[in-house]
């Protein structure tokens, strides 16, 4: 019976919730056979999925006290995630897998929650229903959810549940605030993208008990929390929030602080009015579309307009099921129409508030108020008292379980694909690297599009316990507990074309492994140091640069990744900017050149003698790095100079350079 009529009911496990119990669980069994018949595959995870890991992997250490990075480098508020996935990621001897088998496990307490907590709502026809539409949910919108590990998609049915939840909570259950606060942070913690829906439901909560407590007669005054239920609450929320809130105090700046500094900052550029409403229209349908072609997979997805209609009438759907449950007092109706419209209009503001582009990963989660609305129309069919006959909706709800079974969706797999040749290159840099006796390496990503394989190295390593650093400005992916603490150590440089063409020329780069497009090199400690020419340089002539331009030649290299205009820089202003340095004469040979520029840009370096000229940088937008990068070229026509000019040739408009020096 719903919380409305009696809040106090137990749960009891009667036919019905075992029924119900085994319909939530159906669309997770094809999943949990994949790993009883394959178990927990022990293979190498790449990219996001190897950073995903390595945070694991360091919260075994307890060294994880942010969650995963973003693109604006910055992490998402917490570790949450990494601390409940340990458990699991170590009993299955600490193998990438486990953090899909992690998530099936919560996905399926989570679906049960939803089903049991719709039976409380509003009684078992709704939760038959409820059921049903989850099904069709988790198999066929989206079938990736249910062993999803990825940060932008894992909170998503934790989302659904904290929306029953909060339904629960408006209504006066106000035992589920502990377990409350507990999915809230998890959510928010790990993709702070999902802060509006986390905000939206906390208000409408709040707002929905201040109704009750206005509304209600003062001989028959609402209950309030218990002082227990209050305490729970306030230890779960500090237990949760404990490792981030430390980081921020032991670091200058931390993680909050770079967060709210990044979402106070106004965002010049947000995204057109007509790509946000296209981007809502299209995910508030996603759980409708998906139940047509539950009926006839071969279904077309509708087109822009249609999609404009759907969401549209979810919506009036959804406004016109509020405005009934107010005349007819049906509370519950009204709550979950609340929480619909919540969400959608938090799901507006949270598209409009993207920076930079609208990538679909970013709003999957967005089919979530559309779930909500579905839910909500549901819930509108089912009256309070109950007058449907006992069997007609187990029978839909049923139907709809065997439905989604029956779509390819349940046969997704459950995990990342094997990447053998990215298992190969690893093991190809272990050996290389265990071959040198080196103490340890420090790792450089000489271009961007190298990341995913570095990350699974990265990874490699890591479990296999040989000592390495990554550069400063990779630090907000990898974890701080990584970056190179200073001195001089070899480095292994991970890249693409770019690097395999400068390596033909480049006498300091040991080919160690390469796997199709992406390379990697060895250079020794000092390597830079041992080949530079010491002898001071004199400065010809420059053009359009700001500061003194002295500071290319006063013999100091800046780390790479140091900020492109910091005072260790001169700058040039335009691409016609320039400066002319003489080359080392005498008895030194020179037949290489070196210069610590923009990593975001392309440099020309000419011979005024020969007229030769080389490029310094990526042509590509995937070559180009973060910061200050000492970029070089070796040619013995460089000894035939007696001058050389830099001068920026491509790039962001934003250009710079700390030194420049020549290589014997």
């Amino acid at each position: 019976m719903p919380d409305s009529d009696h809040t106090k009911r137990r749960w009891g496990f009667d036919v019905h919730s075992v029924a119900l119990v085994l319909a939530a669980a159906a669309p997770f069994v094809p999943a949990a056979w994949q790993f009883m018949q394959q178990g927990v595959p022990d293979y190498l995870f790449t990219g996001d999925g190897a950073i995903l890991e390595l945070r694991t992997l360091h919260a075994s250490r307890g060294e994880q006290l942010l969650g995963a990075y973003s693109r604006f480098i910055w992490n998402h508020p917490g570790p949450l995630f990494f601390y409940l996935a340990l458990p699991v990621y170590e009993a299955f001897g600490e193998r990438g897998p486990a953090l899909n088998l992690f998530m099936l496990l919560v996905n399926l307490a989570v679906a049960i929650a939803i089903v049991l907590t719709a039976r409380r709502l509003r009684g078992n026809d709704f939760a038959w229903l409820v059921a049903g539409l989850l099904a069709i949910f988790e198999l066929i919108a989206l079938p990736f959810v249910r062993t999803g590990e990825w940060n932008p998609v894992s909170p998503m049915l934790p989302l659904v549940l904290l929306s029953f939840l909060t339904a629960r909570l408006a209504l006066g259950a106000y035992t589920m605030l502990p377990a409350c606060a507990l999915i809230a942070s998890g959510i928010v913690q790990t993709h702070v993208g999902y802060l509006p829906e986390v905000l939206a439901l906390t208000g409408l909560a709040a707002a929905w008990t201040a109704v009750r407590f206005a509304t209600a007669p003062p001989s028959a005054p609402p209950a309030r929390p218990s002082r227990a239920v209050a305490i729970i609450t306030v230890l779960v929320l500090v237990l949760c929030w404990a490792l981030p809130v430390y980081e921020s105090a032991t670091n200058r700046p931390g993680n909050l602080r770079l967060l709210v500094d990044f979402f106070s900052t106004p965002n010049e550029s947000p995204p057109a009015w007509d790509v946000v409403f296209t981007t809502l229209f299209t995910h508030l349908t996603a759980l409708p579309v998906a139940v047509a072609r539950a009926f006839h997979p071969s279904l077309a997805m509708p087109g822009p307009m249609l999609s404009e209609a759907i969401a549209i009438l979810e919506i009036v759907f959804v406004v016109a099921a509020g405005t009934w449950a107010w005349r007819r007092r049906d509370a519950t109706l009204g709550v979950l129409a609340g929480i619909a419209l919540a969400e959608t209009l938090a799901a507006i503001a949270a598209v409009r508030g993207i920076r930079g582009d609208v990538i679909v990963y970013l709003v999957w989660w967005v089919t979530v108020p559309g779930f909500m609305t579905t839910t909500t129309a549901a819930a509108w069919l089912v009256p309070e008292p109950p007058r449907w006959h006992g069997l007609v909706a187990p029978a839909v709800g049923t139907g709809l379980v065997a439905l989604a079974l029956a779509s390819p969706g349940a046969r997704e797999a459950a995990f990342r694909p094997r990447e053998p040749l990215a298992e190969q290159f690893a093991s190809d840099v272990e050996r290389a690297l265990r071959s040198r006796n080196v103490e340890a390496v420090v790792i450089r990503i000489a271009s961007f599009d190298a990341w995913p394989i570095a990350a699974g190295v990265i990874l490699h390593l890591d479990k296999r316990r040989i000592p390495f650093y990554v550069e400063p400005s990779w630090a907000f992916m990898f974890g701080k507990s990584l970056v190179d603490p200073g001195g001089e150590r070899p480095r292994l440089l991970f890249g693409s074309r770019g690097l395999a063409e400068q390596a033909r020329t480049d006498a300091l780069l040991l080919p160690v492994a390469a796997a199709e497009e992406i390379v990697a090199y060895f250079e020794e400690a000092n390597a830079l140091e041992m080949h530079r020419i010491r002898q001071p340089l004199k400065i010809t002539t420059f053009a359009e640069m700001d500061r003194d331009p002295n500071v290319a030649v006063d013999g100091e290299i800046p780390v790479d990744g140091t900020s492109w205009d910091s005072s260790r820089s001169a700058i040039f202003r335009s691409n016609s900017s320039s400066l002319t340095v003489t080359v080392p004469g005498g008895d030194v040979r020179v037949n290489g050149l070196y210069a610590s520029v923009d990593g975001d840009d392309v440099y020309t370096v000419r011979c005024a003698e020969s007229g030769l000229s080389w490029d310094l940088g990526g042509e590509r937008p995937e070559e180009r790095l973060i910061g200050m990068q000492v970029r070089r070229v070796f040619s013995d026509r460089l000894a035939g100079c007696e001058t050389v000019t830099i001068a920026p040739k491509s790039g962001d408009g934003s250009y710079s350079i700390a030194e420049i020096g020549f290589l014997r």
